[in-house]
């Protein structure tokens, strides 16, 4: 009997402790990005994070070659409209079709598809055909497959909000910078008082432009 109780206590501290250790799964992140010679590359970009927001698993893939371009993208659908927005920026009405929630640009000249981007929900899909296009348009494709996958992947918001956060904070000092000279000039002038006051306001000064730069650079990132 004693044996018994002994073998069922084990067993039950057994498991609990595995109870324990094991790990709670957690979203995971990677990212691939291959290149060769020539121009061919290729990026590879997966997020798996499926919560209670509606977040969701998020896979881009960039295949370019000395020939074409293709991307190819699976995300959390509340980015449709951002990304709808993106496109219609970039490519206009022009050679657009709406079927519902599904929008496709396509051009083709002579039966020759020269690119097709169709987005719906969740899904976005970029072809072009290097040969068939112009520069210019080569570029275009580019760039917008660079500004969808910081959209995407967040790397922009997490740029941008960094640059609003510093920029907050130099203003602030610099407001109460601004401010001290100002009390220490209401009080009676003293040399000493005096040469505080232009050093405050000059460092108040040296933040402001400071706040103006970052500002600048906001600016350039939000319209880039």
């Amino acid at each position: 009997m004693k044996i018994i109780l002994l073998n069922s206590l084990l067993l039950s501290l057994s498991i609990s402790v595995f109870a324990q250790l094991t790990p709670t799964p957690t979203p995971t992140n990677s990212t691939t990005v291959s290149t060769s010679s020539s121009k061919n590359s290729n990026y590879v970009h997966s997020v798996s994070n499926s919560d209670e927001k509606g977040n969701g698993n998020l896979s881009i893939s960039i295949s370019e070659t000395d020939n074409s371009y293709k991307f190819r993208a699976n995300f959390p659908s509340k980015n449709n409209a951002a990304l709808k927005e993106l496109l219609l920026n970039n490519f206009g009405k022009e050679n657009l079709e709406k079927n519902d929630d599904e929008w496709e640009w396509s051009l083709a000249s002579k039966g020759d598809e020269i690119y097709s981007i169709e987005i719906s929900s969740g899904k976005l899909r970029m072809k072009l055909d290097k040969e068939q296009a112009a520069n210019n348009l080569i570029q275009k494709f580019i760039k917008t497959g660079e500004d969808v996958k910081q959209l995407l992947s967040g790397e922009e918001d997490n740029q941008t909000k960094s640059l609003e956060r510093r920029a907050e904070h130099l203003l602030r000092e610099a407001e109460q910078m601004q401010r001290e000279a100002e009390r220490l000039e209401k009080r009676e002038g003293q040399d000493s008082q005096q040469k505080e006051v232009k050093a405050l306001k000059l460092k108040a000064q040296n933040l402001q432009q400071k706040v103006d730069s970052l500002q600048q650079e906001l600016k350039k990132l939000k319209e880039s």
